[in-house]
């Protein structure tokens, strides 16, 4: 009896620990937050973004020209907007639990959906960054920026329209942070 209570209280314990409760609780501001985000790309006005983007740290964008993923540094989203950035979001309401598929083979979605995940970092951005040096010169407005996104992106949001936004948390308030619109399938 006494094992039987202790499981239960264990189990208890786990499910409501702030870790548990703040994550929830993160993924759903940030779920909003992408909401209000996919209103304003499907409106088309993307000056409406900046809001969301913290003027210190600005905004990165990957893309993948000539298969060599390459980081963009935007300080602002007017900037972002005059160098032609690219952000996708569903039209549909926005459903937590419907994983998209890709085919890595065919080179296009078998599913459609999309996802919110809690991450513990994007150390992708190091990698990339190392990638593109090796073809071109990188600002160092870049290199902090990817290096901080890279540790402080906690939440990634996915569409099938080909964007991956990444989230990062600064005094309390969710900032989007990372733009990647390359893909790296997974083997």
């Amino acid at each position: 009896m006494k094992l039987t209570s202790f499981l239960i209280f264990a189990c208890l314990l786990l499910t409501s620990s702030p870790g548990f409760a703040q994550n929830s609780d993160d993924i759903q501001k940030v779920t909003a937050i992408y909401k209000e985000i996919a209103k304003i790309v499907n409106s088309g006005n993307l000056d409406n973004l900046q809001r969301f983007v913290d003027n210190e740290v600005g905004l990165i964008e990957i893309i993948d020209p000539n298969g060599v993923a390459f980081p963009i540094f935007y300080p602002s989203i007017a900037m972002a907007k005059v160098q032609g950035v690219f952000i996708s979001a569903p039209n549909a309401e926005l459903q937590e639990a419907t994983l998209p598929e890709f085919d890595c083979n065919l080179g296009i979605w078998t599913r459609t959906g999309s996802f919110i995940s809690a991450v513990k970092g994007y150390p992708e951005l190091d990698d990339i960054l190392e990638e593109a040096a090796e073809v071109t010169y990188i600002d160092q407005n870049i290199t902090k920026t990817s290096h901080f996104l890279s540790e402080e992106v906690k939440i990634v949001v996915m569409t099938t329209d080909e964007s991956l936004l990444g989230f990062y948390k600064k005094d309390g308030i969710w900032w989007l942070g990372l733009i990647d619109n390359s893909f790296h399938c997974v083997e």
